[in-house]
């Protein structure tokens, strides 16, 4: 079950270019129509059918390509399996077809996810989002303030902060100064300044980072 991360985003522009910048971004996060999209600054580049979940049935599809590309050290794994070994099942000449039959692979998906790794680095579209942005997708934006050089806006996303999203963002955007609060319910929280790249982590959040916005509205 995934966690439900609320952020408070705060974002400066400290020259006339970064005012520029700011533009951008807000056109490309879809501030303006009520949402916040990380998707809109760091695009997701799977299609709609690349785009697969981890499952068993994927996970012993792509052992099973796995060991075609000759590399069986994944799909040896599943001999030690007690359902495996239950069903008399010693070798791997009998371990594909056997795995196929009894539905316990799904090639099509193991297909997808060998070529997603080829592809992208990345068997799933969990995986790829983590990597890159730190969490699975941002939803529900909340609350927004926007002003010339400097834009506040409270999302959530799944699963923790967008972490590495802001870091990448930050390069893209050298002009802007990014400044990220963030808490999942009854678990942690903290903050995260980023500019040009050049993140820094915090365990406790900004003092009057949260008054900051409240006073704006």
């Amino acid at each position: 079950m995934s966690e439900k991360c609320e952020n408070i985003l705060r974002v400066t522009a400290f020259s006339p270019d970064g005012e520029v910048q700011l533009k951008n971004f807000i056109t490309k996060s879809k501030i303006n129509n009520e949402t916040f999209d990380i998707e809109g600054t760091f695009p997701f580049p799977m299609t709609k059918d690349e785009a697969i979940s981890w499952s068993s049935m994927m996970s012993a599809g792509l052992a099973i390509f796995k060991h075609r590309s000759g590399d069986s050290s994944e799909l040896e794994k599943y001999l030690k399996y007690p359902w495996v070994i239950s069903a008399g099942i010693k070798e791997l000449s009998r371990l594909e077809p056997f795995l196929i039959d009894s539905g316990a692979a799904d090639v099509n998906l193991g297909q997808i996810a060998s070529g997603n790794l080829l592809k992208y680095g990345y068997a799933t579209e969990h995986d790829w989002k983590e990597a890159h942005w730190g969490t699975i997708g941002s939803y529900d934006s909340k609350e927004q303030y926007t002003q010339n050089d400097i834009i506040c806006v409270t999302f959530f996303t799944k699963n923790g902060p967008p972490d590495r999203w802001l870091k990448t963002i930050s390069s893209d955007f050298p002009k802007l100064h990014f400044n990220l609060v963030w808490e999942v319910p009854f678990c942690n929280g903290g903050a995260i300044d980023a500019l040009n790249g050049d993140i820094v982590i915090y365990n406790d959040k900004f003092p009057g980072f949260e008054e900051f916005f409240e006073a704006e509205q």
